[in-house]
């Protein structure tokens, strides 16, 4: 078992790093989700953001990240929210907020 973990670190060490700083386009849909808890749209609003996180979906599925997070912080702004960059904010994020409640 070592010795395969050893290999995977070695070889996939660029895409590790790239992993351990992108927050990921599932989790960034889900904290505009978090984000628009109490926020009234218009139906043309509802029916935009709609539209634009269909295809947020559709590229975060296909594994095209940057894609993704380019409709995701359209959909941000098309609500009034600050765009994302799509890493983890380790400074502003409080640990507690991290562990894991039984």
């Amino acid at each position: 078992m070592y010795k395969f973990l050893s290999v995977v670190v070695i070889s996939g060490w660029g895409m590790c790093a790239h992993i351990a700083n992108s927050a990921g386009c599932s989790s960034e849909v889900r904290i505009l989700g978090d984000d628009l808890k109490g926020v009234t749209l218009s139906q043309q609003k509802t029916q935009q953001l709609a539209s634009i996180l269909f295809d947020a979906r559709k590229y975060c599925f296909a594994q095209e990240e940057e894609k993704a997070l380019k409709y995701i912080n359209k959909a941000r702004l098309l609500v009034g929210l600050k765009a994302t960059t799509g890493e983890f904010d380790w400074e502003n994020v409080p640990l507690e907020s991290l562990e894991m409640v039984d």
